[in-house]
C-alpha cells in the first residue's frame, strides 16, 4: 500500500513523460494523533519535456532545443505521507525556497536540521491534520550542497550544439560577499563572484571581454549608478599571494571594492539557463501528484495546495502568470496556493540566461501587471491572474506580505493601482491578500540576528534590534483554510492590508516622519526629509519602478542596461498608529500587545557597510521606555510599558486576548491559542 515506485516511464499530460526513481524509505517519528504510520521517501523525479508541444511555447527560449528529442530533467524530491491512502487529506507541495523545505519547518514548528537526514517531525501538525508533504527541486543554479533539493536541466544551445552565449547582467552586494562568516576563509576585497552566495557561478563567455560594463550603485534602488572604467577591473582574481589570476568565473579590482556598494556587472556569459523549464517540471511533478498515481499509486485526484515563501513566493507568482497551473489536458494541476513574503515582484523565472537567485524587486525582468486584479498602467491593461481566469481556472490563491515587503517598495501594489490613485478591489471567488503588520520577513525570525549583532564578534548588521517573534501560527492556518476552501468551498476571512479609501496606505515621508521624535529609532532619511522637494528624491526610500529589460519572446533581455523610468506612485507604505505599529493588517497576539514598536524597516549598519539603506528583508524592534519616568527623561511619545501593563501576569493576560481574538476572526486556529502563554512568559 501506498508505495511510491513508478519503475516504468509513464505519460501524465502528454507533453512530458515522468518516472520517479525511489531511493531510500523511512518510517516517520511523529508526536500526537498523526492518523498511523507515516513515512520519508527520497528519490529522484525524472521529466522529458516536449519541446514541440504547444502547451510548452509558453517556456520562452524552448526554441533553443531541438524539436525532435525532449528536454530530459532530474530533479530531487522528497515524500511524507501516510501509509495508509485514506489519511490524507491532501498534498502540500513545498516550492523549496534555494533548496530548502521550509514550509515544513514552519508548519511543523520543526527544528532546521541536515538535510540529508530524516526531517524531524516538530509537533506534528501536518501529520495531524492528515497532510502528505512533497517537495521537487527546480533551482538549476545551486551550488552542490547535501540534501539540497534541486534540478539538473541543460542550458539552451545553439543549432550546432555549441553552448549558446549572451547579454547577462549579475548583481554583487559587497556587504554579503564580504561578510566574515565563522569557520570560513576571510574573503578577498578585491574578488567578487559572478554568483550570489550559495549558488554557481554565472561564467563569462570570455574572460578578456572589452565590451563588458561595471556600475556601482549607493544604494540598491539606486537608478543613477556610476561606472567603474574598465582599466580598474579585471575577469579573474587575485589568489592569497596577491597574483593576478584570470578566470570566467568572477572579476577583481587591485584597489579592492567599496564595502557597503552593490555592484552591477553587464557582460556576454555563457550560462543560457532556461529557466522556464524549471516552472514546467514543477507542473509536470504538481500533475504527477494529482493525477499520475503520485503517492498513493492511484488515480483518483488528490488535492494540491502549493506553498512558496519569498523567492519561491515569487516563483508562483510567474507560475500563476504565465499559467504553469494548467496541463495538455486544460486541467488545475493546483487546486490551492499560499504565496508568502513575495510582495508583488516575480523575478527571472522564465526567460534565457535567467538567475532565480537574484532576489531584489528591481531585478525582475517581468513587472508589470503586479495584481491579481485588472488595472492600466499607462497604455498598458492586464492583471496577474488573466491567463488562469480567462479558462475558467478554479484554484485558489492566498497571497500574504509582512511590513517588510511595504517597505522593500513593492508589496503596496498588489492591492493599489500602479499610478497611486485607487485601491484595488482584490476579494475574489479566487483570491485573497493579507498583510501581517509589525512581523519579519522570516516566520521564525532567524537572521539578521537578534539584537542585530553581526557574525564576527562586535559588528554590527542593522542599526535597530530586529524583530524575534514568530507567526508561523498564521501560515499553518492559511493551509487549513485553503483546504476548506477547495474542498468545502468555506470561503477564508476577507482581505486585510492597508488601503488608500481609509489613510492607512501612505508616503514613505509621512510613516517614518513619526519616528524621528522617538529616540533611537534611526528611521530612513531622516536628515534628507527636510530637504527634500518629491518623496522620490530620497535614497533612502526603497520604492519600485518602471524598468524595461527589454525581454523578448524568446526569452532574452535585448537592454542591458535596462532603461530605468519614474517610481511608480503606488509604490506606498502602511501608516502608523501611536505606538509606531504599522495600520491596516492582521496583528499577530505580541503586536496586539505589544512592548516595542516594530517596523517593516531597519537601515544598515556601518559596520555591514551601505548604512544609507534598509535592510531589504529584515524590520526593527524599536522598544518602548520601560517607565513613565524614562519616558519624560527621553522625551519619547510613545507610553511606556508599564504604563501599559499593571505586571507581568497582566501582559500575558492581554497576549491571551489578542490570541482568542485571533482564532475568533480565523486567522490562527483554537489549538494554537494556548501556546501564546510560553511567548508571553
Amino acid at each position: 500500500v501506498a508505495r511510491c515506485r513508478a519503475p516504468d516511464r509513464i505519460s501524465i499530460s502528454h507533453m512530458a513523460s515522468v518516472r520517479f526513481e525511489e531511493l531510500s524509505r523511512t518510517n516517520v517519528e511523529s508526536e500526537g494523533d498523526s492518523g498511523g504510520a507515516w513515512v520519508e521517501v527520497r528519490g529522484r523525479f525524472h521529466v522529458a519535456i516536449d519541446s514541440s508541444h504547444e502547451v510548452n511555447a509558453k517556456v520562452r527560449g524552448i526554441n533553443h532545443f531541438a524539436a525532435d528529442a525532449p528536454v530530459e530533467c532530474e530533479a530531487d524530491v522528497l515524500l511524507i505521507t501516510p501509509e495508509e491512502p485514506a489519511a490524507a487529506t491532501c498534498t502540500v507541495l513545498d516550492i523549496a525556497n534555494r533548496g530548502l523545505p521550509l514550509s515544513w519547518f514552519i508548519c511543523n514548528q520543526a527544528p532546521f536540521a541536515r538535510l540529508d537526514q530524516a526531517l524531524p517531525s516538530g509537533d506534528g501538525f501536518m501529520q495531524e491534520q492528515g497532510m502528505a508533504f512533497a517537495v521537487c527541486g527546480w533551482q538549476s543554479c545551486l551550488a552542490g550542497r547535501p540534501g539540497m533539493y534541486s534540478l539538473r536541466a541543460p542550458s539552451a544551445k545553439n543549432a550546432d550544439g555549441t553552448p549558446l552565449t549572451g547579454m547577462m547582467m549579475v548583481e554583487c552586494d559587497t556587504s554579503t560577499h564580504h561578510f566574515e562568516f565563522p569557520g570560513l576563509p576571510t574573503p578577498d576585497r578585491r574578488n567578487l563572484p559572478l554568483s550570489s552566495r550559495g549558488h554557481c557561478s554565472m561564467s563569462a563567455a570570455d574572460d578578456a571581454e572589452e565590451t563588458a560594463r561595471l556600475f556601482v550603485l549607493r544604494t540598491a534602488n539606486d537608478k543613477s549608478p556610476v561606472e567603474v572604467e574598465r582599466s580598474k577591473w579585471r575577469f579573474g582574481s587575485f589568489d592569497s599571494e596577491g597574483t593576478f589570476v584570470p578566470g570566467k568565473n568572477g572579476i577583481c579590482m587591485e584597489e579592492g571594492f567599496e564595502k557597503g556598494k552593490v555592484y552591477q556587472l553587464f557582460y556576454k556569459g555563457s550560462c543560457a539557463i532556461v529557466t522556464g523549464l524549471q516552472q514546467a517540471v514543477i507542473r509536470e511533478f504538481a500533475a504527477w501528484l494529482k493525477f499520475g498515481g503520485g503517492i498513493y499509486g492511484s488515480n483518483d485526484p488528490m488535492p494540491v495546495i502549493v506553498v512558496g515563501g519569498s523567492q519561491s513566493g515569487r516563483f508562483l507568482r510567474s507560475w500563476i502568470a504565465d499559467d504553469f497551473l494548467v496541463d495538455a489536458h486544460g486541467r488545475d494541476v493546483a487546486d490551492g496556493i499560499a504565496v508568502w513574503v513575495a510582495g508583488s515582484s516575480r523575478g527571472q523565472f522564465n526567460m534565457v540566461f535567467g538567475q532565480a537567485a537574484m532576489s531584489m524587486p528591481h531585478l525582475a525582468v517581468d513587472r508589470f501587471p503586479f495584481s491579481p486584479v485588472r488595472c492600466k498602467d499607462g497604455d498598458e491593461e492586464a492583471g496577474l491572474h488573466d491567463k488562469i481566469r480567462a479558462r475558467g481556472s478554479m484554484t485558489k490563491v492566498i497571497y500574504t506580505n509582512t511590513s517588510i515587503e511595504y517597505h522593500r517598495g513593492d508589496a503596496s501594489l498588489l492591492h493599489t493601482t500602479p499610478d497611486g490613485t485607487a485601491d484595488l478591489l482584490v476579494d475574489e471567488e479566487d483570491t485573497r491578500v493579507y498583510m501581517l503588520a509589525g512581523c519579519p520577513h522570516n516566520p521564525n525570525a532567524t537572521w539578521p540576528p537578534s539584537y542585530a549583532d553581526g557574525m564576527p564578534p562586535g559588528t554590527m548588521i542593522q542599526q535597530n534590534l530586529t524583530i524575534a517573534h514568530s507567526f508561523a501560527q498564521v501560515y499553518r492556518q492559511q493551509l487549513v483554510l485553503l483546504l476548506q476552501w477547495v474542498v468545502s468551498g468555506t470561503a477564508p476571512p476577507p482581505s486585510c492590508h492597508p488601503k488608500l479609501s481609509d489613510g492607512t496606505l501612505v508616503s514613505h515621508r509621512e510613516a517614518y516622519g513619526f519616528f524621528d521624535a522617538v529616540p533611537s529609532a534611526h528611521p530612513p532619511g531622516k536628515e534628507e526629509r527636510a530637504s527634500l522637494t518629491k518623496e522620490g528624491d530620497c535614497v533612502s526610500y526603497s520604492r519600485l519602478w518602471k524598468r524595461d529589460y527589454g525581454l523578448s519572446d524568446d526569452g532574452l533581455c535585448t537592454a542591458l542596461p535596462p532603461v530605468d523610468g519614474t517610481a511608480y506612485e503606488g509604490s506606498l507604505v502602511p501608516a502608523v498608529d501611536k505606538d509606531g505599529i504599522d495600520k491596516g493588517g492582521i496583528r499577530i497576539p505580541v503586536v496586539l500587545a505589544p512592548l516595542c514598536s516594530y517596523t517593516g524597516w531597519a537601515l544598515r549598519h556601518p559596520d555591514f557597510g551601505g548604512e544609507a539603506s534598509i535592510l531589504m528583508v529584515s524590520g526593527s524592534s524599536i522598544p518602548f521606555p520601560k517607565s513613565k519616568g524614562e519616558r519624560d527623561e527621553t522625551g519619547d511619545p510613545r507610553l511606556a510599558v508599564t504604563e501599559r501593563y499593571a505586571s507581568k501576569e497582566d501582559y500575558a493576560e492581554h497576549v491571551l486576548a489578542a490570541a482568542r481574538e485571533l482564532a475568533a476572526a480565523r486567522f490562527i486556529r483554537q489549538e494554537d491559542v494556548g501556546g501564546y502563554a510560553a511567548v508571553a512568559d
